[in-house]
């Protein structure tokens, strides 16, 4: 799992006061929020790649490349790349935070 999303994903349950009594976060809930939104990074790549931008960045997934790397690739083969994901990445956490909140005043 990307350090990335794990570190965005505590913040963010922080933020919503999901925290455990002891100041702890649940590793497993913040490994699977994390996941989820990982996915919705990977669910955006399949979506602006073209099929053959597609092969080469899986290609370099199998081969290990590095995250530098992989980010580069990204940048050159999908317009607005790094807005795109930032946008993706913002929207998750507005929506999981009003989740939050609808729920908190309905408890």
């Amino acid at each position: 799992m990307n350090n990335f999303y794990v570190d965005y994903i505590s913040e963010l349950l922080k933020k919503a006061g999901l925290i455990e009594k002891d100041n702890t976060l649940d590793l497993d809930y913040v490994n699977s929020l994390a996941s989820q939104l990982e996915k919705r990074v990977g669910l955006l790549i399949f979506e602006q790649l073209s099929t053959s931008d597609l092969e080469i960045y899986t290609q370099m997934v199998v081969e290990k490349k590095t995250a530098n790397e992989l980010a580069n690739f990204l940048e050159k083969h999908i317009k607005d790349w790094s807005v795109k994901r930032q946008k993706l990445i913002e929207d998750y956490a507005f929506n999981f935070l009003s989740r939050t909140a609808k729920i908190s005043k309905a408890l």
